[in-house]
């Protein structure tokens, strides 16, 4: 128990490393309290244009705005270890806007295709999303 703990610790701090890392972070202050876990530090980076979708697969944060489905699909399969496949190169045209916080990859995937108009279907023991529809205009 006390091994799990510490790695848990060890990610919380890890997160923040990373966003100033990826961000070159000038304002040393801002820095500081995002070391120490200060939740407003480390969203006032996130402010500052930090591409929540990189760290999907630490946050299960999803933030799509007018983004590809193409480009969606990719940060969903490194986030749930999948492969996504389309029937249709259509849909590669198709674009979405939507956030998702913490949902299954079954919610994000229900909610795509009803807004999208595709159908979906998970084989669990290939790890894969085989994805049909007629695509977008």
């Amino acid at each position: 128990m006390r091994i799990r703990n510490a790695v848990a610790a060890c990610a919380v701090v890890l997160v923040p490393a990373i966003y100033l890392t990826v961000l070159n972070a000038a304002n040393a202050p801002v820095a500081d309290a995002a070391m120490q876990g200060d939740k407003a530090a480390v969203l006032a980076l996130i402010k500052q244009k930090a591409d929540v979708n990189l760290y999907s697969y630490a946050t299960r944060i999803f933030d799509f705005t007018d983004t590809p489905l193409k480009v969606a699909a990719a940060a969903i399969e490194k986030t749930y270890g999948i492969t996504i496949l389309f029937e249709n190169q259509k849909l590669y045209r198709c674009r979405i806007t939507t956030r998702f916080d913490n949902k299954t990859l079954k919610e994000m995937l229900d909610i795509m295709a009803y807004t999208l108009k595709f159908k979906y279907y998970i084989n669990e023991k290939s790890r894969q999303v085989f994805v049909t529809g007629y695509g977008c205009m």
